[in-house]
Formats: structure tokens, sequence, C-alpha cells
């Protein structure tokens, strides 16, 4: 049952970025400027939202005032990237396991996305983007306020709120 709660969650997102944006530096690395966030309506497994009780996948609105907020902004700065979502969070205790690059400025608002970009340390990660590969991982911890019908009125539909 949805309450008027705030549930502490991390959260997994695959960013998906056209070849067009691809530059290799001189030293061989690939820096590209996905869009890596949104405003709206994201889709979440009851899992992943931290209520692995309910039995539909729930809607997550991200406000404008949230997404562009300076501290979300900053959040994605100097961050490690990685290939597929590992099972855990990166940390200074496994980021060479699971770290492929990482997360440059400056981190930019793009109409309802925010781009950010990432510099591609791995070589063979690189070869596959090479070969048209388009996707990374990145995962993140956010607040999800659980406002059971609070966005009907504005249209988005959401059952919780990101913070």
């Amino acid at each position: 049952m949805l309450t008027d709660s705030a549930d502490h969650v991390t959260l997994t997102e695959m960013v998906s970025f056209d070849q067009v944006h691809f530059k290799k530096t001189s030293d061989g690395y690939l820096v590209a400027q996905p869009r890596v966030a949104r405003t709206g309506i994201q889709v979440y497994s009851p899992k992943e939202a931290g209520r692995p009780e309910m039995d539909r996948m729930v809607r997550v609105y991200r406000s404008e005032e949230e997404v562009f907020s300076q501290d979300t902004i900053r959040s994605f700065a100097h961050r490690p990237v990685t290939l597929n979502h590992p099972p855990e969070m990166v940390n200074d205790k496994n980021w060479k396991k699971y770290s492929v690059g990482h997360t440059i400025d400056p981190i930019v608002r793009d109409g309802e996305f925010v781009r950010c970009p990432i510099m591609l340390m791995d070589q063979a990660v690189i070869k596959e983007f090479e070969a048209g590969r388009n996707q990374l991982s990145m995962g993140y911890t956010c607040d999800l306020k659980w406002e059971p019908g609070a966005y009907e009125p504005f249209g988005v539909g959401g059952q919780c709120s990101w913070r």
C-alpha cells in the first residue's frame, strides 16, 4: 500500500548516446556527451523503488526543480561510469573492479535533459563503442516521496516523486 512517506533507494539508468557525440583524445580515451537524466515520469520495478510487495511498475515523477537543482547537477560530476549495472554501488573499495571511465565537467541543461560529459578510459570498452555499442550504466541514490495521486491534477500520473 502506498503511504505518504519517503524511502531512500538506489536507482540505475542505462544511458544511451549516439556516435555523433564521440571524440577520441590524443591519448586514446573516448569522450562523449550523453543525456543522463530528464524531467517527467520514469518507470521502475517495485524492487528498484524499494517496494517489492507492489504488484505493478512504479511511476516516479522528476520535477524540473529537482532535476536541475544545483545539488543534483553537481552530483553528476567526477563520478565513476560502469559498462553494466554492477551488483553494488561503486565506491573507493571496488571502483577498479567496475569503473570503465568517469564523468567530467561541465554538466549542463539540455531542454528537459541533463547532459554530462563522460570519458571512457578502458581500451576494450572503447573498442566496443567504436564498434557500435551505445549504452553505459549510471547509478545513484535518492529519496522517493510517496504521494498517491499528488501529481494527477498536473497530468503526470506519478505515484511518488524523486528527491
